[in-house]
């Protein structure tokens, strides 16, 4: 359920979400279709950094295929157990733990027309004693750009222009786990990532010429964390993680061949610290089964700075905010095990609930419901009901326009009295509050006994967001700003601005 989210060919804004853009030439993934920002993506379970200039999604490019054990997706809204951005669902990378031997891959590829290719390579080693183990792992990566000459459907496009860019990337990852006494486990895990890439293209038109352009990225990305497992009475298990997850990004631009001039260098650092602590287990024992309960509380501090440096002048914003959140989560058998079920409860119900306190914009609350039926051999009936929320991403409440153009009359649509001067102004609102989601889904799921290794699923899902952050832009005609300015109202179109607002933005 995966739709054509943020790739390395991305150009422009991620699909079904016009406020990220993919400059970077990152990856993320995009449940139901809703946008990268509407899918959480974890890391065992775990927050980290998102990337990109504008730290809109975490990207998963940067994590190195050799460590990942196995990825876990919830096609759900889930803001009741895991908070914000997951409207359509969560993507949790598992990273590999207890391996013991050594490992080496090695792949190249390349196109049938054109002169691209890549070569990926990487090592993994690991011990596995008794009450213990350690994984090393290091992986490297090369691609040449794949042009636009090489494909013949895209004979009118201006050269220089990369379908593909060129990109080089290492990445490292180590895990250590401990059995300290009988029920107590430490373990601690750290990834670097770094990745270099170059997006050449060719902007412009006939009437005001074309520029070939080159826009050259570094990213970093640091991650670690130390925790602890507790075994505890009543088949308990307490778990408390503390994480550190850093990106930073640099990137330039200017015109080709040449390295001038330079048009700006775009430096951005996105950060989260934070500390979890669950506890799950055995709430009691009823005549349809084992209840069982989770509960956990979290705190985490989310910072991002940007730093646009200009030939002529430079714009800093460095916004942060710290949240508290908990929540419960309660599994509740109705009806007994029967002869159709299999052996699990023939009727089950999830409750669960997560509050959220953040310092910038206030608390939310985010409650859901599950049922899960077993009526007949096979087959499973499954219905859920919640709400969810998306936060601001830091980099929109810039109050400072990051954008302010003299336009010309020209472009406008007639207006009474003809179009003045006109200065247009893109930026940030500090007063954003977050996007909120109701999710209905409701599915089947046929696994006849009689066929093993046979699935069958539908499912059905509403969801329908209100206070959705957009741009303006993306959603009035420019081109109409004075013939509707009427309905626009005087905050978005302000006749006879002060002198000194005016020289303010210029």
């Amino acid at each position: 359920q995966n739709f054509g989210g943020a790739s390395e060919n991305t150009i422009g804004s991620i699909a079904a979400n016009t406020q990220t853009g993919n400059s970077v030439n990152g990856a993320a993934p995009n449940l139901r279709g809703l946008g990268a920002s509407a899918t959480l993506v974890l890391i065992n379970g775990h927050r980290v950094a998102p990337g990109n200039t504008d730290g809109s999604f975490v990207d998963i490019s940067m994590i190195p295929l050799a460590a990942i054990d196995r990825i876990e997706i919830v096609t759900d809204g889930a803001s009741a157990i895991y908070g914000s951005d997951a409207v359509g669902g969560v993507v949790n990378v598992i990273l590999r733990r207890k391996f013991d031997g050594a490992e080496s891959r090695a792949q190249f590829g390349s196109v049938g027309t054109g002169s691209m290719h890549d070569f990926q390579a990487a090592q993994t080693v690991g011990t596995d004693w008794k009450s213990g183990s350690a994984v090393l792992s290091y992986q490297y990566f090369d691609q040449t750009p794949l042009s636009a000459a090489s494909r013949d459907y895209l004979k009118s496009v201006p050269l220089p222009f990369n379908l593909l860019p060129n990109q080089v990337a290492h990445a490292a990852f180590a895990n250590i786990d401990q059995e300290i006494g009988p029920g107590v486990d430490l373990h601690g895990d750290a990834t670097y990532s770094h990745r270099s890439t170059n997006f050449v293209y060719t902007s412009g038109g006939l009437d005001i010429g074309f520029t070939p352009t080159a826009e050259p990225s570094k990213i970093d990305s640091y991650s670690a964390s130390l925790g602890g497992n507790f075994k505890l009475p009543r088949q308990s298990e307490l778990a408390v993680t503390a994480t550190y997850s850093e990106n930073d990004t640099s990137q330039q631009e200017f015109e080709t061949p040449s390295a001038s001039p330079l048009q700006f260098v775009l430096k951005t650092k996105s950060a989260i610290t934070s500390l979890d602590a669950n506890l799950d287990g055995l709430l009691l024992d009823l005549p349809a089964g084992s209840a069982r309960y989770a509960v956990g509380v979290q705190y985490r501090e989310e910072s991002f700075g940007n730093t646009y440096h200009f030939p002529v002048r430079n714009n800093t914003f460095y916004p942060s905010r710290s949240v508290d959140a908990g929540y419960v989560e309660l599994h509740i058998p109705v009806f007994g095990p029967t002869a159709v079920s299999r052996g699990d409860p023939a009727l089950e119900v999830t409750l669960a609930d997560r509050g959220e306190h953040y310092s910038d914009f206030g608390s939310t609350q985010n409650p859901q419901i599950g049922v899960l039926s077993k009526p007949l051999p096979g087959l499973s009936i499954r219905g859920t009901y919640g709400t969810s929320f998306v936060a601001p991403v830091l980099s929109q409440l810039n109050p400072i326009p990051s954008v302010v153009l003299p336009l010309p009359g020209y472009i406008f649509n007639p207006a009474p009295g003809g179009t003045p001067n006109t200065l247009a102004m893109q930026g940030g609102n500090p007063d954003l509050k977050p996007e909120k989601a109701k999710v209905w889904t409701v599915g089947l799921d046929f696994k006849p006994p009689q066929v093993p290794g046979f699935t069958s699923t539908l499912t059905y899902y509403d969801i329908v967001f209100s206070s959705e952050i957009v741009a303006a832009g993306g959603s009035i005609n420019a081109s109409n700003i004075f013939v509707d300015e009427a309905i626009l109202g005087p905050e978005v179109v302000q006749r006879n601005p002060p002198l000194h607002l005016i020289e303010q933005l210029i």
